[in-house]
């Protein structure tokens, strides 16, 4: 949403969201993003230390498995939603999950922005008319404006003298006009390393556009940021590079390849050549198909190299007012979105996941998630003999999940967790016809499982994480449609012929493209989200921030837990810290009480 501010009013546009299952994104040696205060960009907590561990699955139990797997998925659903009603919580935080390292630890937040400072050259020119002191900073903290303004005056000297003024009044009018246009904080999106996330943490490592862009979005929701109004001028490089990349792949390439999927091309560039014999084998849907693949490739690479270089060197010289603007809302202008109360919930209890402090949501058990559901049912009834019930049905069900072995490795590894060979491997074989898909990543994902730990061993049902039986419900899902699809493509010919049907347009293609809606973009972002969150009480450092506590300041003052939101209506929120107005949004202390305007 957009606004244009003519006194204090804003005028508003629409704007659309879509979602896409891009490849996965990681960016590999990006340091840590903090983000900090105008004097004071490095404060953090002491560097962590990198740790990771791992897990260790044969019988004919998998459909009464997957059955399990389906009823507790929708289960951790109804528990996420609901369990920020009165009752007893669970005993103690679950324990992060240790891995082993596959990598050496990421160079700390502290220390890449101190580099960064220490830079003796920006990678855009400082401005000629400067008298002030300029700090060197990376892209986390350089607007719009300050771009605008550095490329303008360094571009004015070549300009003849009869224009230079008439060109500074120009500039000053689009600084202006920056600065009055205001866009709504939720059609951002933001790096994780700006959020405080690490470069091995799960909310890099699990991400697509669109479900870090969720992500995001319930963390303003939590804080009560969501009504919030930014001016152009002040949106930082590196939230302009991910929105950009999330409405390239959300407005251009998933309807490109959705459309190509309902209706694909027709025809081939062989036909009436003397290579007529092979159209069939090259035809302009294949090639359409090919090029979609190094496109969506070659996009990546691009987002990935230029958060990278935008994160790891100097881009500009910045004075103290100009850093304190990056990433800073409007003051005398909001908006007023109403959150429906079960997204407000579930806001409420995430917080960003940390390897080191704050458990993912996707590595929680499933005995956790239904022990916590039952613990948030006991608080809403009322009448003891019903309490009683309820804890006779949780122990009930935990028996049986407790006697259900489940051989867990016969769940094939997410195609998230591939490495980067498997990753290539199953990119090549999705362009075969018949074994490409759904059947080759689960070949591989088996074989991944095979030299991590023995395929025959097996856990409790119980003991199965929200990640495995997400990861179980996907190849089930999508290994039916592509049974589907392929089968069905098979038998459609003849029978249209039969039936006098001469069409281009595939009935089955189009059925499979609709079906493949729900996975692509419903379950796929649905676990990316569950596996970048963590819920507020695992979190060991007593902050309920998660990671986004190594981009607060330890000094600051808790908030309390009924405060005013946009429109002056109190509201539980998480604790988190306040600072002053005058202080950036980005900056080491985050003004997580709005005012009330």
């Amino acid at each position: 949403m957009f606004s244009i501010t003519k006194g204090t009013a804003p005028v508003h546009t629409g704007h659309d969201h879509a979602d896409d299952r891009a490849a996965h994104d990681s960016t590999d040696g990006v340091g840590d993003a903090d983000t900090t205060g105008p004097r004071q960009m490095a404060v953090r907590s002491p560097r962590r230390v990198r740790r990771r561990g791992g897990t260790a699955t044969r019988r004919p139990l998998m459909s009464a498995t997957l059955v399990a797997v389906c009823a507790a998925t929708a289960v951790a659903m109804t528990s996420i939603s609901g369990s920020a009603a009165p009752g007893p919580q669970p005993s103690a935080p679950t324990p992060v999950v240790v891995a082993t390292p596959a990598k050496p630890t990421a160079e700390a937040t502290d220390d890449r922005l101190s580099r960064v400072r220490e830079s003796n050259r920006s990678l855009l020119p400082a401005p000629r008319d400067r008298d002030t002191t300029t700090t060197c900073v990376s892209g986390e903290y350089v607007t719009l404006s300050v771009v605008f303004t550095s490329i303008f005056d360094s571009l004015l000297p070549s300009l003849p003298a009869s224009l230079r003024a008439a060109a500074r009044q120009q500039r000053d009018a689009t600084l202006a006009d920056m600065q009055r246009i205001h866009v709504s904080t939720l059609a951002i999106s933001d790096s994780p390393f700006a959020l405080g996330a690490d470069a091995d943490d799960p909310g890099v490592k699990y991400r697509t556009p669109i479900s870090h862009w969720i992500v995001v979005q319930l963390l303003k929701i939590r804080d009560g940021k969501h009504n919030e109004a930014i001016p152009v001028g002040n949106i930082t490089l590196i939230q302009a590079v991910e929105t950009a990349w999330l409405l390239t792949f959300a407005g251009v390439l998933a309807p490109l390849q959705f459309g190509n999927a309902v209706a694909p091309i027709p025809g081939s560039p062989l036909t009436g050549t003397q290579l007529g014999a092979l159209a069939g084998s090259l035809t302009y849907d294949s090639i359409f198909d090919v090029a979609m693949f190094f496109g969506r490739a070659g996009l990546q690479q691009l987002y990935q190299t230029t958060a990278r270089s935008l994160l790891n060197q100097c881009v500009a010289r910045v004075t103290d007012e100009e850093l304190d603007q990056a990433g800073r809302a409007a003051d005398d202008v909001s908006y007023h979105l109403p959150v429906s109360p079960i997204l407000q919930n579930i806001a409420d209890q995430v917080a960003l996941a940390d390897n080191e402090s704050c458990a993912p949501i996707g590595s929680l058990s499933l005995q956790r998630i239904v022990s916590r559901t039952f613990t948030f049912a006991r608080g809403v009834v009322t009448d003891a003999a019903g309490r009683q019930r309820l804890r006779a049905e949780e122990a009930r069900i935990l028996g049986v999940m407790r006697s259900t072995p489940v051989p867990h490795n016969l769940i094939p590894a997410d195609p998230s967790d591939f490495t980067s060979t498997e990753a290539m491997a199953s990119l090549i074989a999705g362009q075969l016809p018949y074994i490409g898909g759904a059947p080759a990543n689960i070949i591989l994902g088996l074989s991944h499982n095979a030299r991590e730990g023995n395929l025959a061993a097996t856990v409790p049902l119980a003991d199965l994480t929200v990640t495995k039986s997400l990861t179980g419900i996907y190849y089930a899902y999508a290994l039916s449609l592509h049974l589907f699809s392929n089968i069905g493509g098979l038998v459609q010919g003849p029978v249209m012929t039969q039936l006098g049907i001469t069409t281009s347009i595939s009935p089955v293609g189009i059925a499979s493209a609709v079906l493949g809606l729900p996975l692509t973009y419903g379950l796929v972002t649905f676990h990316n989200v569950v596996r970048s969150l963590c819920l507020r009480e695992d979190d060991t450092s007593g902050t309920g921030l998660g990671a986004e506590v190594h981009r607060r300041s330890p000094t600051a003052t808790p908030v309390p837990t009924s405060t005013a939101r946009h429109g002056g209506t109190p509201k539980h929120q998480a604790p988190t810290t306040v600072a002053p107005r005058s202080s950036a949004p980005r900056g080491g202390v985050l003004p997580a009480v709005p005012t009330v305007r």
